[in-house]
């Protein structure tokens, strides 16, 4: 008498049994990992959150064969060198100080940084210390004094209203050094340092600086920001969530 494939395997069969209820209530797999964020992942990021547009073919082809051959900094290095970051930026700190689109007068700015003859640093400084800056608050404040303007500083570098004896010390520091003096002083702060780095870390990770990160790229900050950025949009954090954008 022949026996079926099936009687002569119980274990067989029973594992096409459990099998076909595990599927019928969802069990029959555990759901893939998800995929880890690509290089290409990464450049559309840097593209949204440096350039605040999407990135095209060109840019995907170019800075992914970047990372492949000099790797993830000295790619985020490349594109925050470019003229169009620079215009970019300078744009944003006319528009974020001084409430309105640059002049054509800004190209000297753009110029400067897109060559690296100086820092993006400057070009905040300078506007900061401007006599347009100064005559903005005066308008709105009703006020010419040094202490409206050194008021108006703390607000941008710190994020934060002045007491009265920073109004009056910052205020004083003008009137001895002059606005660009005086500002440069405040810009090089401890306090100062650390807000730029906690608007790093939110701007680029999504989250405030912690001591640790704050302690990290201290030195730095004081004297290269963009590095600062460049370093931090490098990183495993990044990475892992430039899939958000």
């Amino acid at each position: 008498m022949t026996t079926s494939t099936t009687s002569r395997c119980p274990s067989r069969r029973a594992a096409v049994a459990a099998a076909v209820v595990a599927a019928a209530v969802g069990l029959a797999t555990a759901a893939p990992a998800s995929a880890a964020p690509t290089d290409a992942t990464v450049v559309e990021a840097w593209h949204h959150d440096f350039l605040q547009r999407s990135a095209g073919s060109g840019d995907l082809d170019r800075y992914t064969s970047f990372i492949t051959t000099f790797g993830t900094v000295a790619a985020a290095d490349d594109l925050t060198r470019t003229r169009e970051h620079a215009q970019h930026q300078v744009g944003q700190l006319y528009w974020k100080h001084l409430q309105r689109q640059p002049d054509p007068g800004a190209a000297y700015w753009v110029d400067g940084v897109a060559e690296g003859h100086f820092p993006l640093e400057w070009v905040e400084q300078n506007v900061l210390a401007s006599q347009e800056h100064a005559d903005l608050w005066a308008r709105a404040t009703r006020s010419k004094t040094p202490s409206v303007t050194a008021n108006a500083w703390v607000l941008a570098l710190l994020d934060r209203k002045a007491t009265a004896s920073e109004r009056a010390y910052w205020g004083d520091r003008i009137t001895q050094v002059g606005r660009l003096g005086a500002l440069r002083d405040l810009y090089y702060t401890p306090e100062a340092v650390r807000a730029r780095i906690d608007r790093h870390y939110r701007a680029l990770l999504g989250r405030p600086a912690d001591g640790g990160g704050t302690a990290y790229w201290y030195g730095l900050e004081t004297r290269d920001d963009r590095a600062v950025q460049v370093q931090i949009a490098a990183s495993p954090e990044y990475r892992e969530r430039s899939d958000d954008r």
